[in-house]
């Protein structure tokens, strides 16, 4: 549950700065170091689903048999 509200808050923030990207303070920003955003946003994206996948899960012993 806390993946979802956190790749919501997520999508909210990319939407605010794609809104304010004309501001000269964050384009500024973005033409030095929006080489990096992408990757740090994907690999975010791979740990919340890694998060939420069924290895991390306390009950795969459970669902396995092993329980």
């Amino acid at each position: 549950m806390a993946g979802r509200h956190l790749g919501f808050l997520g999508i909210l923030v990319v939407a605010g700065a794609a809104a304010f990207a004309t501001r000269p303070l964050i384009a500024r920003t973005l033409s030095r170091w929006g080489y990096i955003v992408p990757p740090i946003v994907l690999i975010g994206i791979g740990l919340l689903i890694l998060v939420g996948a069924a290895p991390f899960d306390p009950d795969i012993d459970d669902l396995a048999g092993r329980g």
